[in-house]
């Protein structure tokens, strides 16, 4: 597998993370999707060519924080558990329906539906700011409340959520600063000049698929995984990232390793390479997704694909 790929693979599987951060706070890692399409399709790619993100977070009681916002043209329920700054995991539900800046409105079939409407606070402190084209300083956040209906209850009710009022907000960068965003967007470097090395193990059913990666470069290490579920005209993204330190955990001659990210992953992945060129990734390797724990992430159908560049 080229290195092109790895990292489309890596962009793909880190672009939840983004979703369901706020659109101004993105981490380095997260400026990097920007650009980047969502993996999931809800019967044609999303179109995320849109200058704007608007949408409100929610609470609720446990361990999970919730956040609904556009992705695109499409509306998106996120919901999250995890330290951001080492791991992560989520699902996000995607739904095509009606986002624009201040109304959502899609179906999410049996898990619910959302139909809200943004209304601006009265102080407006974007209004008339004089701007330097950097940072947060390039959006025009304006702020308010939703308000509407929203109910959404996850699988088997791991999450169960009413609202019909939420603050919140709609971000767009400023139009003096849309121009120079182009240019600083078209000379960006890529990660992928350190040396870099990955693993990558896929498997596809139809029009579901799923991935666990590891990768490594600068002296960081990375483990992913994503399942892709279509659902007619639902999409759902369940995402698990854990950042560490080291490279690879592969043997001197790079031909087995054993991968054990640790929560939410849960057991060990095993990567061998026979003389003969074929590879296998077998193990009781798992992960703790949102609405779906324990999802197996190893069996005969995967794929392998390894790219060493010690």
């Amino acid at each position: 597998m080229s290195r092109r790929i790895l990292a489309l693979i890596l962009l793909s599987s880190t672009l939840a993370l983004a979703v369901a951060a706020p659109a101004v706070a993105r981490n380095p890692l997260q400026s990097l999707l920007a650009s980047s399409p969502l993996g999931a399709e809800v019967g044609a790619p999303v179109n995320r060519e849109v200058g704007f993100r608007t949408g409100f977070s929610l609470d609720p009681t446990g361990p999970y924080e919730v956040r609904v916002q556009t992705s695109g043209d499409a509306v998106v329920v996120s919901v999250a558990r995890g330290n951001r700054r080492r791991r992560v995991v989520l699902t996000n539900y995607l739904a095509r329906g009606v986002a624009t800046p201040e109304r959502l409105q899609a179906t999410f079939g049996r898990f619910g539906k959302i139909s809200m409407r943004f209304r601006e606070s009265r102080h407006r402190p974007w209004f008339g700011k004089k701007r330097r084209c950097r940072g947060a300083g390039r959006f025009v956040v304006r702020r308010g409340v939703f308000v509407g209906s929203f109910r959404f209850r996850g699988e088997d009710g791991y999450l169960g959520i009413r609202a019909h009022r939420a603050k919140g907000s709609i971000s767009s960068v400023a139009s003096k600063c849309r121009r120079q965003s182009r240019r600083r967007g078209a000379q960006s470097s890529s990660i992928f000049d350190d040396s870099f090395s990955g693993l990558v193990a896929s498997d596809r059913t139809g029009v579901n698929s799923t991935a666990f990666a590891a990768i490594s470069f600068g002296g960081r290490l990375f483990y992913f995984a994503e399942r892709e579920e279509n659902r007619g005209k639902l999409s759902i993204l369940r995402t698990a990232l854990v950042r560490s330190h080291g490279d690879l955990p592969l043997n001197e001659a790079v031909t087995a390793g054993r991968f054990s990210p640790g929560t939410p992953f849960n057991g060990a992945g095993r990567y061998r390479a026979a003389p003969d060129g074929s590879t296998s990734w077998s193990g009781n390797l798992s992960v703790d997704f949102p609405g779906a724990p324990r999802f197996p992430l190893t069996g005969p159908t995967y794929e392998t694909f390894l790219e060493a560049g010690f």
